[in-house]
């Protein structure tokens, strides 16, 4: 069984992907993708997806909802990527446990700006190659190589530089989303305290879910970098939040 393909739009063996998604910027002038929710998953992608990694949940759920509370919302548990499984086995120090009181940072001019500087700078220094192209493998989660990565590896790569700046590692969470293209797709969530917002390869702008036109499927869960849940807002927003924690000053966890 080969291993979630996780997609950015690829059209050919290497490209370089930090396209800014048409119409998308951040605060009050975000415009959403789609002014509705996305069709059904063609039964052939459901079945190849639920077959190669076990990710059917909640793929009829649209971002809209999920960002509501509405019916499918829970905290649902779900298997984790196999390529994050991978991972955890070849490189445990960036699986290991985070400690939840140390997440939800607290949104300023300052950290807003590194979200941004960060985003930027790793879609535009590392090269989007498959890791099929470049490794001869369906799937290898690992952070670039070579300058090298797809989409997961951005994210990674987005999550080790954040923490190095202090961030706490409890609010970086590794994300699987079907991609407004129609896509799997893989980013990273920061769990602030206005709300999560996404850093994507696809595009240089740090937006809320709900304004990237990607349905959300699941996510690491804020409890345990180990366990993953079906997307829903109410992990980030419903629930009594930890009191957030500036971002440089909190340390590693």
């Amino acid at each position: 069984m080969r291993a979630l393909r996780l997609p950015v739009g690829r059209t050919g063996a290497a490209s370089h992907v930090a396209r800014t998604v048409p119409g998308a910027a951040f605060g009050r002038d975000a415009i959403a993708m789609r002014a509705g929710p996305i069709g059904p998953v063609p039964a052939g992608w459901a079945l190849r997806c639920v077959l190669l990694a076990g990710l059917g949940v909640g793929l009829t759920v649209s971002t809209a909802k999920a960002l509501d509370g509405g019916q499918g919302a829970g905290l649902r548990p779900v298997d984790a990527p196999a390529g994050w499984a991978d991972l955890c086995k070849r490189s445990p120090s960036l699986c290991s446990h985070h400690n939840r009181a140390l997440g939800r940072v607290r949104l300023g001019a300052a950290t807003m700006q590194q979200l941004v500087d960060v985003n930027q700078d790793v879609n535009h220094t590392i090269r989007y190659v498959t890791d099929q192209a470049f490794l001869g493998r369906e799937e290898y989660w690992s952070l670039p190589i070579d300058g090298t990565g797809d989409c997961e590896d951005f994210a990674l790569e987005k999550r080790r530089r954040l923490m190095a700046l202090g961030w706490p590692r409890a609010a970086l969470l590794m994300t699987v989303v079907l991609a407004f293209n129609g896509e799997w797709h893989a980013v990273l969530t920061v769990d602030t305290d206005q709300g999560p917002l996404i850093l994507d390869n696809m595009t240089d702008q740090v937006l809320p879910p709900e304004k990237t036109g990607h349905r959300f499927h699941s996510s690491q869960s804020r409890e345990h970098p180990n366990r993953w849940v079906a997307w829903s807002a109410r992990e980030f927003v419903a629930r009594a939040p930890a009191p957030p924690t500036p971002a440089g000053t909190a340390g590693q966890d």
